[in-house]
């Protein structure tokens, strides 16, 4: 009577079978998840670049050097200038105006940031469709 180890052709066909199955249903899901995680990313960017305008408006320097950021309905960050830019820049810790190319999920990715100042009341989105934004 032979000894035989190891695993048939078919028991090996059967295992590979359900892993191709396993990883059919799994896909979709990790999918999902990736672009969740993406647009919480960019929902987090946009509330860095709020909390960075509203703590360069605030600044005693730059309401000093008569800077402060104009009141706009959905004006580009890119076109901020001046001392908020500055200090909005050294707060971040990269330029404006190219801040919008770091958006990951697919409805922000290529699209603009814009932001709206009312009173003391900034907002920060993206253009893309949904939209995501920072702000009330």
């Amino acid at each position: 009577m032979k000894n035989n180890k190891g695993f048939s052709l078919v028991e090996l066909i059967i295992v590979i079978a359900i892993m191709a199955i396993l990883v059919g249903v799994m896909a979709p899901q990790l999918i999902k998840y990736i672009e969740k995680t993406n647009v919480s990313s960019d929902v987090q960017l946009c509330d860095s670049v709020r909390t960075a305008l509203n703590t360069a408006c605030l600044d005693p320097d730059v309401v000093k050097a008569g800077g402060d950021l104009a009141a706009s309905t959905g004006a580009p960050v890119s076109g901020i200038s001046g001392s908020v830019k500055t200090e909005a820049e050294e707060i971040l810790g990269v330029s404006l105006s190219n801040i919008a190319s770091q958006f990951k999920s697919k409805s922000a990715k290529g699209s603009a940031m814009n932001y709206s100042k009312s009173g003391n009341q900034i907002k920060v989105w993206s253009v893309g469709n949904p939209s995501i934004y920072s702000g009330n």
